[in-house]
């Protein structure tokens, strides 16, 4: 299941609603259930960072995969990493 949270004309802005550069959701963060994953969505909605989560928790068709997946614009990950209180790393650094 797909939720997307935020602002929703500034996503359809982001998204690339006129004829401007498209761009990417990227994986933020996952977690082992959706609730964990809404309440990140929460810390994000604070810091004013659009985001999706994707989980098919509740949709009840065969297996399911575990967890949550909270994702962002590509060029926000690094604001949202910050607002989820994860360190701030240098693009290339192994840490």
């Amino acid at each position: 299941m797909l939720s997307l949270h935020g602002d929703r004309e500034r996503h359809r802005q982001a998204a690339g609603g006129s004829w401007g550069e498209r761009r990417h959701l990227v994986e933020a963060v996952s977690f082992l259930t959706r609730a964990e994953a809404e309440l990140a969505g929460a810390f994000l909605r604070a810091a004013d960072i659009p985001h999706l989560i994707q989980s098919a928790e509740g949709m009840m068709h065969g297996p399911l995969p575990a967890g949550a997946h909270v994702l962002v614009w590509e060029d926000d990950l690094p604001r949202a990493l910050e607002a989820l209180g994860y360190p701030r790393l240098e693009r290339g650094s192994p840490e």
